[in-house]
């Protein structure tokens, strides 16, 4: 296991820190822990995994954060299980770093072929690091799937918003047509979505899109919400006004004002919509989920 505070031994050296435990992890019939060479072995061989067997014999004080973070993972990858448990193991450590540090964990793990079971509150880490998700509130698993399925299709607004920004509107199911459906909203409008489930005509459903999947297009150039091509549903269409307009470098923040609320939208950062432009706010219909 790797403790969200690492729980690295001040007093001791970074390979005393990995090979702690194998004092205690040998020989069952006799009861003796692993030979002192064997363990020094056994603890080079996970510390070059995590590329700190230069510092096998610094004192644990010395290291940084992201070493220690490093040390915490030979400590549990010298014992060679099977299954690794890591609790917010990278909560500490800055942006840069942990975001380093992720795809680390995630390559190391793949090499080994250990099962690993990973708790964190980031969104950004659930989904770029694991291959199924459980979203657990109040000690119930919601949802088990694989990222992409979790994040496109969530079962319920509850999880959408756990694993990422999401505008979430309100109506019922007033047509059904396989997967597609026409929900007419709390405000009167009528939005082509997927269907999550066996949800019948006059359901109450919550309609669930992401901010990156909706497109903002100034009013003049005119959007409508035509039959696609491909006899797909047509885009849905909303009037809107752009209230808050935030450049953040990798892409521009957006909230506008429709008759169904105020709807978030991360647009390219080369946009040029400003705040006051009278828009339309088109949202794919393959992009819209209803549950």
């Amino acid at each position: 296991m790797v403790f969200q505070s690492y729980a690295i031994w001040p007093h001791m050296t970074v390979m005393g820190n990995v090979t702690f435990s194998l004092s205690y992890r040998g020989d069952a019939r006799t009861g003796k822990g692993t030979p002192r060479s064997e363990r020094r072995a056994r603890g080079m061989e996970a510390l070059k995994m995590v590329q700190l067997d230069h510092l096998a014999d610094r004192r644990a004080p010395f290291l940084s954060g992201g070493q220690q973070q490093r040390v915490a993972l030979a400590r549990a990858l010298v014992v060679r299980s099977k299954l690794l448990l890591l609790d917010e193991p990278l909560s500490n450590l800055d942006a840069k770093l942990r975001e380093e540090m992720r795809f680390e964990i995630k390559e190391l793990t793949n090499r080994l072929g250990i099962a690993t079971i990973y708790v964190t509150h980031y969104q950004g880490e659930a989904l770029s690091m694991s291959d199924r998700i459980a979203v657990i509130s109040d000690g119930r698993i919601m949802q088990l799937g694989s990222p992409r399925e979790i994040y496109l299709t969530p079962v319920t607004g509850r999880v959408a918003r756990i694993v990422g920004s999401v505008n979430l509107l309100h109506g019922k199911l007033e047509h059904r047509d396989g997967d597609y459906g026409a929900i007419k909203t709390e405000a009167g409008n009528v939005l082509h979505c997927r269907i999550s489930g066996k949800r019948g005509i006059g359901d109450t459903v919550d309609v669930m899109f992401r901010p990156e999947l909706v497109r903002i297009v100034p009013r003049h150039q005119a959007a409508s919400g035509g039959e696609a091509p491909n006899g797909d549903p047509p885009d849905n269409v909303l009037s809107g006004i752009a209230r808050g307009v935030v450049f953040t470098g990798d892409h521009i923040a957006c909230h506008c004002e429709t008759d169904e609320g105020v709807v978030a939208a991360k647009l390219p950062p080369n946009s040029r919509i400003e705040a006051g432009d009278e828009v339309n706010v088109v949202i794919a219909a393959e992009s819209c989920i209803a549950s």
